[in-house]
């Protein structure tokens, strides 16, 4: 009998090995968070996440955890406006970023990186970066 249960035990751990090195092997993505993406474009909800930080209402499109960090108040001034570089969005999973312009009233255009996860049904921006 407990010659059964080794060998049983061990059927397990080979199949839960075999299972984490298909994991690994497809860059720790399951199918429900898709594959990677390098090049592609920005999907619209991710564009529509990014236009909502740059606007009146910028923090409803920060993830709980950046917003907490950052200080009270708007985001950028009104009139600000992030341009993605076609073609710039890289995915991996659930996380995702694009490079483009950003234009804030009274600056020079700067270089951004906007990085953003898929909580669910949206994508929320966890950071941006001026390059």
């Amino acid at each position: 009998m407990k010659r059964k249960i080794l060998l049983a035990s061990g059927a397990v751990i080979v199949l839960v090995a075999a299972a984490a090195v298909v994991f690994l092997l497809r860059g720790g993505t399951t199918a429900q968070e898709g594959s990677s993406i390098a090049g592609g474009d920005i999907p619209s909800s991710a564009l529509a996440s990014v236009r909502l930080m740059v606007s009146a209402h910028g923090r409803q499109a920060l993830t709980p955890e950046l917003d907490a960090t950052l200080p009270k108040g708007q985001l950028f001034p009104a009139g600000t406006v992030f341009s993605p570089t076609p073609g710039s969005w890289h995915q991996v999973g659930a996380y995702g970023n694009v490079t483009g312009t950003l234009r804030v009233p009274g600056q020079a255009p700067a270089v951004a990186e906007i990085g953003l996860v898929d909580r669910g049904s949206h994508w929320l921006v966890t950071f941006e970066v001026r390059k």
